[in-house]
């Protein structure tokens, strides 16, 4: 599905399997739309033919080369790709594939069904991971565990709130969520570099996280972290910096 509102919803039910079935489901749809996004922009805006092709193979493996015609620059993108590949095509018989696809791109009536449809999901908007994170504490610590991984897969537009829990009171929401970011890897370090200072809430928990990612860019941050008056932090930033030396 394109739209997260049926999934989301279903984060709420009494049942846990239902709760953990929902988050696989919203994982799902936002993963993807994550992908789709990403290389929509790709194919718009680069100027190497070959991240440009790439970037229409990822669309058209995802069934979501109509997805471009949201983006008038993809769609010119994607329509050059095609027409290259029809060009090398070895006879009339390879070639119609592409004319089937070169129809779909610029028949008005396409344009006007795709418009029809669900927008396609935002997991950058304002609440689109709110259920995911909320799960993050769910009182089933297996619920919780799939929110991880589901956030995980969401990637980037999932470290700015997940960074933001880093300092709550919950402290297993806050492990919950290093875990998460762990997961998204490099994409995470810079947000967890700007909390990673002394007196901030956050900063243990951005320390301990920083470890796990092993990225060598933390390393000034968690050198002056170790100083830190507090014993906790200091000993977790310590820690992570002997990780990120290794």
């Amino acid at each position: 599905m394109r739209s997260p509102t049926l999934a989301a919803s279903a984060i709420a039910d009494p049942s846990a399997a239902v709760r953990s079935i929902a988050i696989n489901s919203l994982s799902d749809i936002l993963a993807k739309a994550t992908v789709i996004r990403s290389d929509i922009a790709v194919l718009a805006t680069a100027t190497d033919k070959t991240e440009q092709e790439k970037a229409f193979d990822s669309l058209q493996t995802r069934g979501a080369l109509l997805d471009t015609l949201s983006n008038p620059a993809a769609q010119t993108n994607a329509l050059a790709v095609i027409s290259a590949r029809s060009a090398a095509a070895k006879d009339d018989d390879a070639r119609k594939p592409f004319a089937v696809l070169t129809k779909k791109l610029t028949d008005p009536a396409t344009r006007i069904a795709q418009s029809a449809l669900p927008p396609l999901a935002d997991p950058s908007a304002p609440n689109a991971l709110a259920p995911l994170l909320k799960a993050l504490g769910d009182t089933e610590g297996a619920v919780a565990e799939n929110a991880v991984t589901a956030l995980g897969r969401v990637g980037a537009p999932a470290v700015a709130p997940l960074v933001s829990l880093l300092g709550g009171a919950n402290d297993t929401v806050a492990y919950y969520a290093s875990q998460a970011l762990s997961a998204i890897q490099r994409p995470a370090v810079d947000a967890l570099v700007a909390v990673a200072v002394p007196a901030n809430p956050a900063a243990r928990w951005a320390a301990i996280t920083l470890g796990e990612i092993g990225d060598a860019r933390a390393r000034p941050a968690l050198e002056a972290l170790a100083k830190s008056p507090d014993a906790d932090t200091a000993y977790a930033a310590t820690a992570a910096l002997a990780r990120v030396k290794g």
